[in-house]
């Protein structure tokens, strides 16, 4: 028996945790991503029978109700999803903060290159830190993000969708095939 209650107070904690994870390195303050710990904190949000007993009551469900247990599904289904490549996740973001753009004997953080190189009048110097970052997405990241990628497929099949789009069609009710045609 779900003891729901639990469920409202970990989702709320688990939530707050994460962005305070995030917020921390995204802002600097932070090198290493380690979304993982909580991840595995909050794992019992994250099941398969959690999201198939969610899954069933939105069956019999109309109007609010139904509503309330689409986002309610959306945020098990995501996390369930992001708990099977929450190890990739971390690494990815660890290495966009920790990666360094080297280009005409200065140092960029990797983060801050988009931004430079938006700024930069000097178009000589713009196009090495293009070059520079587009390297680091080609070896360092593209790989990890691929990987990534494949794993959310297939735990989406495992979820029984037809591949990871499927799953946010149903559970975010966005029509990719209608949004790819505007």
């Amino acid at each position: 028996m779900v003891d729901w209650n639990k469920i409202r107070l970990d989702v709320e904690n688990f939530s707050t945790e994460k962005e305070r994870e995030t917020f921390l390195n995204f802002a600097g303050l932070k090198e290493e991503m380690n979304t993982s710990a909580i991840y595995e904190k909050y794992r019992h949000l994250f099941t398969k029978l959690l999201i198939l007993e969610v899954k069933e009551k939105r069956k019999h469900a109309k109007g609010e109700e139904e509503r309330k247990l689409r986002y309610l599904q959306d945020f098990f289904v995501s996390g369930h999803l992001e708990m099977v490549v929450k190890e990739l996740s971390d690494k990815a973001t660890t290495m966009e903060s920790k990666e360094k753009i080297r280009a005409d004997g200065e140092e960029t953080p990797f983060r801050l290159a988009a931004v430079k190189i938006a700024n930069e009048a000097d178009r000589a110097k713009r196009s090495k830190l293009f070059l520079g970052r587009n390297n680091v997405i080609d070896k360092k990241l593209n790989p990890v993000l691929k990987e990534r990628i494949q794993k959310l497929h297939d735990t989406s099949i495992e979820l029984g969708y037809k591949n990871y789009m499927a799953v946010y069609e149903s559970v975010k009710k966005i029509d990719f095939v209608n949004l790819e045609k505007i």
